[in-house]
């Protein structure tokens, strides 16, 4: 349990300075390997979507940093109606992962299928942000 949690800690920890290509490749073959261990995949998912979700705030920040204030507003609004799809997006797959474990949304396999989908779309955006940095 200690090793788990260690692992997941030093995981984390490198993914929140990423705001690279390479790094963020660096998180997506780290959650790759979780998921080849075959233990609790569905921490290792959970674990991938919070890095991601750190990802999107810390490239969005830094892209941020670079612009005018026209290309900043320019920028909000973009991340807005990106905010909207995603939650579109989760809505559908929350049913998704439902339907694809049977209607239950108590299994561990939904949750790690839920959070894999969220994670995946999320990291998505984060990829079009970097695209964008100076």
């Amino acid at each position: 349990m200690k090793k788990t949690l260690v692992f997941y800690f030093l995981i984390f920890s490198f993914c929140l300075n990423a705001q690279t290509f390479d790094e963020v490749k660096a998180c997506e073959l780290k959650y790759q390997n979780c998921l080849d261990s075959g233990l609790d995949m569905k921490t290792c998912a959970i674990t991938f979507y919070n890095e991601a979700d750190v990802l999107l705030n810390l490239s969005y920040k830094k892209l941020k940093n670079q612009l005018n204030a026209s290309q900043k507003r320019k920028l909000q609004n973009e991340q807005r109606n990106w905010l909207k799809k995603r939650d579109k997006y989760f809505e559908e797959a929350f049913e998704e992962a439902k339907n694809d474990n049977g209607g239950s949304t108590l299994s561990e396999d939904f949750k790690m299928m839920y959070f894999d989908k969220k994670a995946e779309f999320v990291i998505e955006r984060v990829k079009e942000l970097l695209s964008k940095i100076k």
